[in-house]
């Protein structure tokens, strides 16, 4: 809820996420394995995060519409390492192309510190808006550095005659 401006104790978030949703609106994804919540990624338009919208660093180019964003994602501990955080960026690309994104960003580090290279503890509390080589491996590319984030993009391909996938199954 970061990016989107609201900030305060727990329980103002969650009714903050909760009206969105009751609005009608997806904040993101969740993944599941053997029926449990094991996963979750943020992934909506851009003008649903304030805060990136007004950001110098991170905000939208000049003539950006219908751009989406990834800008959180969060795997339980008991089952990181298992493609959970790979299948949901799969997951939030097609959310966003078969939601009628032009294009998706996303917000890596640029580079990890020291800290988080020695560990991978610190790594993964680093990489909570995703890996860098995540994003490279499906496309992205960089179209601005941005002190300690790099911007990258996947522009999608203006066809829109293909249909949804279905939902992803975690469980195996």
């Amino acid at each position: 809820m970061l990016w989107r401006d609201e900030q305060g104790p727990t329980d103002l978030r969650r009714a903050a996420l909760k009206a969105t949703v009751d609005q009608g609106r997806y904040p993101g994804l969740v993944a599941y394995m053997d029926g449990r919540p094991a996963g979750w990624v943020a992934v909506a338009p851009r003008e649903d995060h304030s805060r990136l919208q007004r950001s110098r660093q991170y905000g939208p180019m000049p003539g950006d519409h219908d751009v989406f964003a990834v800008t959180c994602f969060y795997v339980d501990r008991e089952v990181r390492g298992t493609g959970v955080a790979s299948a949901l960026l799969d997951a939030a690309i097609d959310h966003a192309r078969d939601s009628g994104a032009v294009a998706l960003d996303a917000f890596p580090k640029t580079n990890l510190a020291p800290h988080a290279l020695a560990s991978r503890r610190a790594e993964e509390n680093d990489s909570w808006m995703g890996r860098r080589a995540s994003y490279e491996a499906r496309g992205f590319v960089t179209i601005r550095d941005a002190g300690a984030r790099t911007v990258m993009r996947l522009t999608f391909n203006s066809d829109r005659s293909h249909s949804p996938r279905p939902p992803r199954d975690l469980t195996n």
